[in-house]
């Protein structure tokens, strides 16, 4: 098993593989790729439902946006959609999903999409938070009491991002964005009809 699950203390043998599967994150990304494919496949076979559109290409400027701050393990990131939410690349995942699935027009494709929302997101928190406390201590206190994980307060308003902070190179290149970027616009050109199904 991983030692991300170490913390969790003995549990029965499906609840432990269960865990062993969310805490990995090659899973969550697998898994998630998949699902974003299998979604946009769906919805080939039904008339798409655009008013879902601006979700995923919303949840797509999230992560591309929150990407260019990110320096895994040398700054923690606390400006720009890091002053809103903690992990705003889930958000933005989170939204990419769901709009895939209400792309469909298929009631039933939200329920494999919240399962895998909440078996992969609550475990990737835990672990990002946990790993970020270790890195940071309380610089990474702080910043937590006042930002909540996912879903950004209403009331608060973020930091804006100091010039030169933000980075494209850092965005595209090193956190791989760019390639994620280019697989979510294939599959919503694909769900959409915009170009024609291999189907």
């Amino acid at each position: 098993m991983t030692h991300r699950i170490d913390h969790l203390g003995p549990q029965p043998k499906l609840i432990q593989w269960l865990q062993h599967i969310a805490y990995k994150e090659i899973f969550r990304q697998g898994f998630g790729i998949l699902l974003v494919g299998w979604l946009a496949y769906i919805a080939t076979k039904h008339p798409p439902v655009w008013a879902f559109v601006p979700l995923i290409l919303i949840g797509e400027v999230i992560r591309f946006y929150a990407a260019g701050f990110v320096m895994k393990n040398e700054v923690l990131a606390t400006h720009g959609p890091y002053a809103g939410v903690r992990h705003p690349l889930y958000l933005g995942n989170t939204l990419v999903l769901l709009g895939f699935a209400g792309l469909t027009g298929q009631v039933w494709t939200f329920l494999p999409t919240f399962g895998f929302l909440l078996l992969f997101y609550p475990a990737a928190i835990d672990y990002e938070d946990r790993k970020l406390r270790r890195l940071f201590g309380t610089e990474w206190d702080e910043w937590r009491n006042r930002t909540p994980a996912m879903f950004p307060l209403i009331r608060r308003s973020p930091k804006p991002a100091e010039p030169g902070q933000w980075s494209l190179r850092v965005a595209a290149g090193r956190n791989g964005e760019a390639y994620i970027l280019i697989y979510v616009l294939i599959c919503l050109a694909f769900a959409t009809g915009l170009v024609p199904s291999l189907s």
